[in-house]
């Protein structure tokens, strides 16, 4: 059986250390925005992504803040898509659609789309472990639809 062991000096590197160091990545969007806590008009931007975190499944829709001192930047806002009597996503949709929900409703992501609403901005300051992490803002809640 044959020893193999590594021949350079110790500290010593080759191309290939220095290529794994080079390597570069993008990001896939912009920074979370801050914004001083309160009431905003806001509407809904873009499409609605849905995915899985933790065997739920989530919703995630992005508000655009409409006139003010902080017109123009877009702050999240995430719920699981349960639709429970007291979910973030039943009390929502509630108000984007202007009506109670009744059992077997079709709660359907539309009643979003081209909205106004007026909504509550807060700002996060530490992970779901109290961990401290850099503060970015993101919607509490729909206070009202507006338009």
């Amino acid at each position: 059986m044959t020893d193999s062991k590594d021949t350079r000096r110790p500290g010593a590197h080759d191309d290939a250390d220095d290529r794994a160091w080079d390597r570069e990545f993008t990001a896939p969007d912009d920074a979370a925005e801050l914004i001083p806590d309160g009431f905003y008009d806001a509407r809904v931007v873009g499409r609605p992504r849905t995915f899985w975190f933790f065997n739920k499944e989530r919703l995630h829709l992005i508000f655009e803040i409409v006139g003010g001192g902080s017109g123009g930047k877009r702050v999240d806002f995430y719920c699981a898509l349960n639709r429970t009597r007291h979910s973030r996503f039943r009390e929502a949709w509630q108000i984007a659609a202007g009506k109670v929900a009744k059992l077997d409703d079709r709660m359907g992501l539309r009643v979003f789309r081209q909205r106004l609403f007026r909504i509550e901005v807060g700002t996060t300051t530490v992970d779901r472990y109290d961990r401290g992490r850099t503060p970015y803002s993101r919607v509490v809640r729909l206070v009202e639809r507006l338009a």
